[in-house]
């Protein structure tokens, strides 16, 4: 059997001192687990909006590639990078979590085409009363 390919992330505008790659690394695989047919590559910005004045400046943006789907893209600003990481990583899991629903909402109900041609062939089963 194949192995599943390891998600690549990319981690830009960071030093190991100020954030812990390993870390980051880790809780953007986490939530990038529900695609089964995995993310491709994945890319962690941090950007300091206004250099080293302090405030709520600190941007997170998060880009993920995935196979089959459209790029996901979030951004989240906080006074820190763990903060921002977090609150992008939150958008991002709320992302995941809508485009899955989307796609068994529309897996799960057949076309009306399809549906016909079924009960005109008596392939499908009838209701059982509860």
């Amino acid at each position: 059997m194949n192995e599943r390919e390891e998600t690549r992330v990319e981690i830009v505008g960071t030093t190991e001192r100020q954030c812990n790659r390993v870390r980051v690394q880790e809780r953007v695989q986490a939530a990038l687990a529900p695609f089964q047919d995995g993310a491709r590559r994945c890319r962690v910005a941090f950007i300091d909006d206004n250099g080293p004045k302090g405030g709520v400046d600190i941007r997170c943006t998060i880009d993920v590639r995935i196979a089959h789907r459209p790029a996901i893209r979030v951004e989240a600003v906080a006074i820190s990078q763990q903060l921002a990481l977090q609150l992008a990583l939150n958008r991002l899991k709320r992302r995941i979590n809508h485009a899955l629903a989307l796609s068994r909402v529309t897996r799960r109900h057949p076309k009306k085409y399809f549906v016909a041609a079924r009960m005109l062939a008596g392939g499908l089963p009838e209701a059982r009363p509860a």
